[in-house]
């Protein structure tokens, strides 16, 4: 009998089996369906909806991204049932018991043994799980240093009392809020005027939730560390953060909603009905030059941006020499944090016309195609396992043959099946273990369609090696179907696989 060599790793997944092998190659590939899909959501978001003013829309779409890179690669979604059969599968299909009479089951084709070698090195999907790994848990130990920070800074306040508002008051000049907690500063409580503005800013994080949209930032960030997209997303995140917080301390810190629509829009950035145009003057004449004036003149974020400023140039010029910690921890946040020209240009910046409004749907489109494709090589996956288990018996038994004018044959040959087996085959651990080594024989039949259907184990030597042998020829590509008289027609066949381990060394 011709005997032919896979040489395959100890444990280890191959490229092409990411998505077919052990938790390994789920893992990787999740990771990189994960990585497509932030790409191309966090693009979408990036250049056409970063510099609109509807920013509760905005969060929405973050938190999505945020929500949809977490668990989309890692679930099926259009084979619910199936899939989760398949993903709490403890183990392959277990080898049947071997019958009596073995000689006599070895009807069909008979394929070349294929030899199962164990090499030395670690699988390269080992190494790359091992570095990620190693990445996610330095990152998450920074991020749990970060949390025990805030929360040591938190109990080093102490509870008091301003414009009517429970607070906390900080040992230091920063103001900054986290959850429920809202601190202050000592300069900004000793300013009555400048304490108005940061509470109701910070106090406007607090209330809209915002340290929870930067908790699930970075625990996206801590998961994709590698992805320069999840840190980006990180800051776009808390940008935006600080764009509602600063509408909200307008609003609090003039006459209301009312004021809020005085320069032409709603609280949502859209103009109120009944409103005058906002569009800007022409600023090279002199009348739009002096229309501009007026209008800036009137805005109602005028005084709050004023203060932004008076606050960034408060720090600036020394009255604290110490550093600020606030803004030396990215889980809180900080009054004078974030870019303060943008801050005020998406205060005073005209209206967001409504046609921008087809962005959304654009970026919605985008989404969805790519959440469709990031899942549909594990749908596929899903309908083939199906395939497997419930074609096993759609064949009938007579219309099977042993002998055909043209046999059944895997795609690309006897080479590209040995190249398939060396990639796919795992020697399992417990086996190379103890040392274990044998021959298992699984019988399976071609259907007409080309279809691997009706496998099993006729003859094996070890539980962990049966299955694993079961496991990919249930996982093979569609073969050509054999021939008889020119139709496609099933066909029985028959592969050996020997695993077999290196002698040891002395």
């Amino acid at each position: 009998m011709n005997t032919l060599t896979a040489v395959i790793q100890p444990g280890a997944v191959p490229a092409t089996a990411l998505w077919q092998g052990p938790w390994t190659g789920q893992m990787l590939d999740a990771l990189l369906r994960s990585s497509l899909l932030l790409l191309v959501a966090w693009a979408g978001y990036r250049f056409l909806l970063r510099d609109t003013r509807w920013f509760r829309l905005n969060r929405a779409v973050l938190l999505g991204i945020v929500a949809a890179t977490a668990l989309v690669p890692w679930l099926p979604l259009r084979s619910t049932a199936t899939g989760i059969a398949r993903w709490f599968r403890a183990a392959p299909q277990a080898a049947e018991p071997v019958s009596p009479g073995f000689e006599a089951l070895l009807t069909g084709f008979m394929l070349p043994t294929v030899t199962a070698s164990v090499a030395d090195a670690p699988g390269w999907g080992q190494v790359l799980l091992l570095i990620w790994a190693l990445g996610v848990a330095f990152f998450a130990g920074m991020f749990l240093r970060d949390l025990g920070r805030v929360f040591a800074r938190l109990r080093a306040t102490r509870p008091a009392m301003l414009l009517g508002q429970r607070v906390r008051l900080g040992q230091d000049n920063d103001s900054f809020s986290f959850g429920p907690a809202v601190v202050i500063g000592r300069r900004d409580a000793e300013d009555p005027e400048r304490l108005a503005a940061v509470l109701a800013h910070e106090r406007a994080h607090s209330r809209q939730g915002h340290s929870l949209d930067v908790l699930m930032a970075e625990l996206l960030r801590v998961l994709l560390w590698f992805h320069p997209a999840a840190w980006w997303l990180r800051g776009d995140i808390a940008e935006n953060a600080e764009f509602l917080a600063d509408r909200a301390a307008v609003e609090a810190t003039t006459a209301g909603p009312r004021d809020a629509a005085a320069d032409g829009t709603a609280a949502d950035g859209t103009a109120p009905s009944g409103a005058p145009s906002t569009a800007a003057p022409d600023h090279n004449t002199a009348p739009g030059q002096a229309a501009f004036a007026r209008a800036l003149n009137n805005n109602p974020a005028l005084p709050y941006a004023r203060r932004l400023i008076e606050h960034q140039l408060a720090n600036l010029q020394g009255h604290s020499r110490a550093p600020h910690a606030a803004s030396q921890h990215s889980l809180v946040h900080a009054f004078h944090q974030h870019q303060l020209k943008r801050r005020i240009d998406m205060l005073t910046h005209t209206k967001t016309p409504r046609a921008r409004l087809l962005r959304y749907a654009a970026v919605l489109t985008i989404a969805s195609t790519a959440i469709v494709a990031c899942a549909s090589e594990a749908e596929q996956d899903i309908q083939a396992d199906a395939r497997m288990h419930s074609g096993n018996h759609a064949t009938p038994m007579d219309s099977i043959y042993m002998v055909t004018d043209d046999p059944a044959e895997f795609p690309g040959g006897m080479e590209a099946m040995i190249e398939y087996l060396s990639e796919e085959i795992t020697y399992p651990a417990e086996a190379k273990k103890a040392g274990v080594q044998g021959k298992t024989f699984v019988q399976f039949v071609v259907d007409p369609d080309g279809r691997v259907v009706r496998t099993k184990v006729v003859k094996g030597f070890s539980d962990a090696c049966d299955a694993e042998a079961l496991r990919v020829v249930e996982a093979m590509p569609d073969w050509q179907p054999a021939k008889m008289k020119g139709e496609s027609v099933a066909m029985q066949m028959t592969l050996p696989i020997a695993f077999v381990l290196p002698p040891k060394s002395e």
